[in-house]
């Protein structure tokens, strides 16, 4: 039965079949964490505040592994069966411009910091620019043609949909783009939420970014 109380999830749900989906919320607290330079994270249950700090080739990385996103399969209870649809909703801002600036927020089996280098998915940012990312056997990414403003949220949604074998990103509910690169079969190591900040040689400038709580819907 759909529940009126929440129009945006009955939304994203009704993709779904009700008997054969789960809903999972991940707030970023109590991540694993990474810093170089002056690079720093702050966690809580709302929001996920993560800086480079002014000094050159610094960074911020969190990370946690990701249960719930493997049923009925063997192997590890982290892993992510990318046969299954998976529905990822999140908010995401910038309030700082920095030439060299790249952030990552997205599903992925590795915690490597940069461009996503394993099977997964997600967002990337260079400066204010968003983009899609994606990766099976090899990387692809989707331009959004969408320069960020500073202290404005945007609402970034991904549908991985296996059965047509692709994957589409949306902002503020518009459609920003599809590759059919998308990760499949089940994850065979680890799985892992994923965020990170990072700048360049250069520095001088805190380069900031900030995620809301992450909303995951995925068939069973």
């Amino acid at each position: 039965m759909v529940n009126n109380t929440y129009p945006i999830l009955d939304n994203l749900i009704g993709l779904y079949d009700p008997n054969n989906a789960k809903v999972y919320q991940y707030p970023w607290h109590g991540m694993d964490s990474a810093n170089l330079q002056t690079g720093s994270n702050f966690q809580y249950i709302t929001i996920l505040d993560l800086r480079t700090g002014v000094n050159a080739n610094s960074s911020a990385r969190v990370s946690s592994g990701l249960f719930g996103l493997n049923f009925d399969q063997a192997g590890s209870i982290y892993a992510v069966d990318w046969d299954k649809k998976i529905t990822m909703m999140f908010s995401i801002a910038r309030t700082t411009a920095e030439a060299e600036a790249q952030m990552h927020v997205g599903l992925r089996e590795n915690t490597n910091i940069g461009d996503i280098a394993a099977k997964g998915f997600g967002i990337v940012i260079d400066n204010l620019d968003m983009k899609g990312e994606t990766y099976d056997t090899l990387r692809a990414e989707v331009d959004f043609s969408l320069t960020m403003t500073t202290n404005r949220i945007y609402a970034v949604k991904i549908v991985h949909d296996p059965a047509h074998g692709q994957i589409e990103w949306f902002v503020d509910g518009v459609s920003k783009g599809i590759s059919t690169r998308e990760p499949t079969t089940i994850a065979d190591q680890l799985s892992y939420l994923f965020a990170n900040i990072q700048n360049g040689g250069t520095g001088g400038t805190d380069a900031r970014g900030y995620v809301g709580p992450v909303w995951l819907i995925m068939e069973k």
